[in-house]
């Protein structure tokens, strides 16, 4: 079986097994069937592409690392498909660096592996969250073939002509209704920034993406031009943040593979005659929104400019609310949990919540006057509460996804967990409680945002330690993006107990209510510890591990933790420091 078909198999098989002991009895099979004839390269192959597809990380670094796969590497002359799985783990595993010495190293023996599951891509991403610019760009070339497969380094003429492809395919995308609109005198097409969406499945993205994008570039161009997939694409949460977006420029629908690509890469920006591409992703938005805001000499600030919504979404909103008793009129509180089904991504488990520990919470609001909306979807536990002015809206009759987004501008604060959800909530500029939140880098906050963390504990030799947030800050926590990389530090996370959640939700009530308030020793001390993080990660800059993470988010104005929470954690000892 060719080496190409032979890892789509074996990874359809492992998708499908029912659930963990099957894909582990899968694992087993596959490995008894290596050992049976240990010297098969082919048979290795197999073994490793299993492990490499399942979520058992640790047994499939250990093996794609193994001298095994050295030798076998060694061995081949032309089917290289282990590099192409280490290219693939190294690259689930955010280790970026690895990516790029693995496909280096695969340029030389057999290029044309690579390419197959779209290793290069892969690798450009990689190279563009290590600020590798023209690295990213050539394996972006040599993923569609504008470079061909000779070993070594691209030269200078082959970037210009990555370059000059995917600007040709946008100028054919545009060509007839650009010409159209400037023959009709509609539209001065003299200085355009295009930007490159593709984002029709996670909602985060669909709405940050190009927010980040629009307030960003909006003073600096006459218009704004956006290219994505067909419109039929989108899935319908996804595609109401289409709608939004499309306030704010021309929308132009492509199937062309290289330009869909486009916007998970980081390849800089250049100018062709009128046009300006903007080739920015999610993490390089963030990064340009933190240091500019810092920076005296720059006028943008985050936060000063917010979407919009389409006049539409109201009336569809006040609709839905009026048949199912949700008074608009009164004071609500909008609350997205992520539990462990959302979206089903094992690495990503860090972020999941547990919505019965918000019990105590709803009730506290309920009690309060407020009306708790909790949104979603379908596959969301309920949380069985049988009290007036509680509403959980996908299992309500005539749900439609533009009710999220007009809710969370109308409410008086969102309770998130940084999931998608809560993208609405920053891109409109709405107040937000996140709890259960981690430390990320990423995290850019709201105008007026409040954090109830999850409880850090650090694990070593079968024995936890509740750790301060000071002192996860201090272990570099904000740079981990996958549970992986959490097993790796030997640090645990556990959601927040259902007291502290409450405290935190009392915190945000009275802060909102007195939004001069100042601050509380616990919030000063935390805000000082930020900024100096913030200030060493902008001096280690590229010798950082990740160049691209060279800031911390929450070191913007508008982030405060919750001071009972950091009072609750200090009777205990969990944060004594702070």
């Amino acid at each position: 079986m060719p080496t190409p078909l032979r890892r789509s198999s074996v990874e359809a098989i492992q998708k499908i097994a029912a659930d963990k002991q099957a894909r582990r009895a899968f694992i087993d099979a596959a490995h008894r069937f290596y050992n049976a004839q240990p010297t098969n390269r082919n048979r290795f192959d197999i073994y490793a592409t299993a492990l490499v597809a399942s979520e058992f990380k640790d047994d499939a670094l250990r093996v794609i690392l193994s001298q095994t796969a050295e030798t076998a590497i060694d061995l081949s002359e032309d089917d290289l498909n282990l590099i192409a799985l280490r290219v693939s783990l190294q690259s689930e595993l955010a280790r970026y660096r690895d990516v790029l010495d693995s496909v280096k190293f695969g340029i030389f023996q057999a290029p044309a592996t690579l390419r197959t599951r779209y290793d290069y891509l892969k690798a450009a991403y990689a190279a563009g969250k290590l600020r590798r610019e023209r690295d990213a760009i050539e394996f972006f070339g040599r993923q569609f073939n504008i470079i061909s497969d000779h070993a070594g380094t691209a030269t200078d003429q082959e970037i210009a002509r990555v370059h000059s492809v995917y600007q040709n395919q946008a100028a054919f995308t545009l060509k007839r209704d650009v010409e159209l609109m400037r023959l009709l005198g509609e539209i001065d097409f003299s200085n355009c920034a295009v930007f490159f969406l593709s984002s029709t499945e996670a909602l985060g993205h669909a709405v940050l993406d190009p927010f980040y994008f629009i307030a960003q570039n909006k003073d600096s161009f006459d218009r704004l031009i956006f290219i994505g997939p067909p419109r039929a694409n989108y899935r319908p949460a996804s595609r109401a943040c289409l709608q939004i977006v499309e306030q704010y420029g021309e929308y132009y629908e492509t199937t062309s593979d290289i330009l869909l690509n486009l916007s998970w890469m980081s390849l800089g920006h250049h100018q062709a005659g009128r046009f300006t591409f903007v080739i920015d992703h999610y993490w390089m938005l963030l990064r340009h929104a933190v240091h500019r805001t810092r920076d005296p000499a720059d006028s943008y600030r985050h936060n000063e400019w917010h979407l919009e919504l389409p006049a539409y979404y109201a009336e569809v909103a006040e609709n839905f609310a009026k048949r199912h008793g949700i008074d608009l009129d009164r004071p609500f509180v909008v609350m997205h949990v992520r539990d462990k089904g959302y979206h089903g991504i094992a690495l990503q488990s860090y972020r999941d919540s547990a919505v019965e520990n918000y019990r105590e919470a709803v009730e506290y609001l309920l009690d309060r006057g407020f009306q708790v909306i909790r949104i979603g979807d379908k596959s969301m536990p309920k949380l069985d509460l049988q009290r007036t002015g509680y509403f959980e809206t996908p299992f309500l009759s005539g749900y439609a996804y533009e009710i999220d987004p007009y809710l969370i501008a109308k409410s008086r604060f969102m309770i998130g967990c940084q999931s998608g959800p809560c993208a609405f909530a920053r891109a409109l500029g709405v107040p937000i409680l996140t709890v259960n939140a981690v430390l990320h880098y990423t995290l850019l906050p709201s105008p007026m945002e409040m954090a109830c963390f999850k409880r850090y504990f650090a694990v070593a030799d079968g024995v936890s330690q509740e750790l301060t947030i000071e002192q996860a800050l201090d272990r570099g926590c904000y740079h981990f993006d996958n549970s992986f990389q959490y097993d790796e530090a030997g640090i645990r996370v556990e959601n927040a107990l259902p007291d502290e959640i409450t405290a935190a939700v009392a915190d945000m009530v009275s802060w909102l209510e007195a939004p001069d308030l100042p601050e509380t020793d616990e919030q000063l001390r935390f805000r000082e510890r930020v900024e100096r993080v913030a200030q060493d990660l902008k001096a280690r800059g590229p010798d950082l591990s990740l160049p691209i993470a060279d800031y911390l988010g929450i070191c913007l104005p508008g982030y405060r933790v919750s001071p009972s929470v950091s009072r609750m954690r200090a009777k205990t000892g969990a944060d004594a420091d702070l």
